[in-house]
């Protein structure tokens, strides 16, 4: 991991929490594993993948969907950081559902990569998971590769499909498709918000998916990237549309639940399924099945996940996500949604990311400028982000390739 002491905390965790009896580590692996914990090699691994088989006692196990494929980390701060019961159900709904999500856009002639590291064990067998829905080619790289090494490895290799975070698109091919090599042709989205001003531009040449996914819920909504202006806040935005066996609900402000093709329903994403953990991993090591009311919802009998995600209905089965719950900062003695003001930000023409964070004081925003800025007077897209931060909001700006503006 970028962050050296999240690392030395997430090993710790692992050690403490999971206990693995085994483990394949790089070089020293991790002191903290149990000393009963057998240590492999990838290099042990390969060798005995390719040697002639030993004569060995047959192996027996009881394999299910209801076994558990993983436990992963969900991707908040290492404080808030949750060890997520993955199952094998899980994995199984996204290979048998993501044929309805690329709509006959993929193929078994496809190359997807693996690039992500197995700390984003969500991101990581999702890459894989792509491709195994359709019998495709999964290119495995060794590390995590950054901007620069992931453009050279989806040039190497012909990748056709990419799957990342907007912001690592954006930093891999700042130029956009015309950077691209002409072998990338379905590109899917996840982790953060994808600004439709990015879209915009890569589905004039790709097959662009967004998906709303997290640790703790698998292929559930996604987006072909088309899009509609919200009636409540004026915002352009993509249109989600849930997989059609997915059982969902929103449950507005008051507690009241309705189903998401309810005119003008608005409220958080609940969900039920196959798609859905079972619960995290405690730190006594035992899995916990997630009972409490702010994670969990009864309907009729059937056990609902509090996403946390907001959505909005905006007719015929259609929604639009509107944010985080608890996004709310005080300005001025009055709530604003922090969220919007990024998105709206992030609109403002001239600036390819917006972000906002909540301070002691008061509100930071960072804006990163397209290079297009750059040829023009840079007052007209620096009061335009001002504007749209609002008043009391310090605005910090940096170039789109990262090298720090003094303004």
């Amino acid at each position: 991991m970028p962050d050296k002491a999240a690392e030395a905390s997430r090993r710790h965790r692992i050690a403490a929490e999971l206990r693995p009896q085994a483990a394949v580590v790089e070089g020293a692996g991790f002191p903290e594993l149990p000393l009963d914990c057998i240590l492999l090699t990838t290099e042990q691994i390969r060798l005995a993948a390719t040697s002639s088989p030993a004569v060995q006692e047959p192996f027996e196990a009881s394999v299910s969907p209801e076994s558990v494929l993983l436990y992963t980390y969900t991707g908040g701060t290492t404080k808030f950081s949750k060890c997520v019961v993955v199952l094998n159900a899980m994995a199984l709904w996204e290979i048998s559902n993501y044929h309805t999500v690329m709509q006959g856009r993929m193929s078994s002639a496809d190359r997807v990569l693996q690039f992500t590291s197995a700390y984003w064990g969500a991101a990581a067998f999702g890459q894989i998971d792509i491709a195994l829905a359709f019998g495709a080619c999964v290119v495995f790289v060794p590390t995590e590769p950054g901007a620069k090494g992931l453009a050279a490895a989806v040039e190497r290799y012909r990748i056709s499909v990419l799957g990342t975070v907007p912001s690592l698109l954006r930093a891999t091919y700042p130029g956009g498709p015309a950077s691209a090599p002409s072998s990338l042709r379905v590109i899917l989205t996840w982790g953060e918000a994808l600004p439709v001003k990015v879209s915009r531009v890569w589905t004039k040449a790709c097959y662009v998916v967004d998906l709303l996914i997290a640790s703790e819920y698998w292929l559930a909504l996604s987006s072909d990237c088309s899009t509609c202006v919200d009636p409540v806040d004026g915002q352009e935005k993509h249109v989600f549309q849930p997989l059609p066996s997915l059982p969902m609900l929103l449950q507005t402000s008051d507690g009241t639940l309705l189903p998401p093709e309810a005119p003008g329903a608005e409220g958080e994403l609940l969900l039920a399924g196959a798609t859905v953990s079972p619960g995290y991993v405690g730190e006594a090591g035992r899995v916990a099945a997630v009972s409490d009311a702010e994670s969990i919802c009864w309907f009729k009998g059937t056990r609902y996940l509090r996403t946390h995600d907001r959505l909005r209905s905006v007719g015929a089965g259609r929604l639009v996500f509107c944010g985080r719950l608890g996004t709310l900062a005080k300005r001025g003695g009055q709530f604003v949604d922090i969220e919007a003001l990024a998105a709206s930000l992030a609109a403002t023409p001239g600036v390819a990311e917006g972000t906002v964070l909540s301070g002691p004081e008061s509100l930071e925003a960072f804006v990163t400028l397209e290079e297009e800025a750059l040829s023009r007077p840079l007052t007209e897209t620096l009061s335009a982000a001002a504007r749209a931060a609002g008043s009391g909001v310090r605005l910090n700006v940096r170039k789109a390739s990262a090298t720090p503006c003094d303004w």
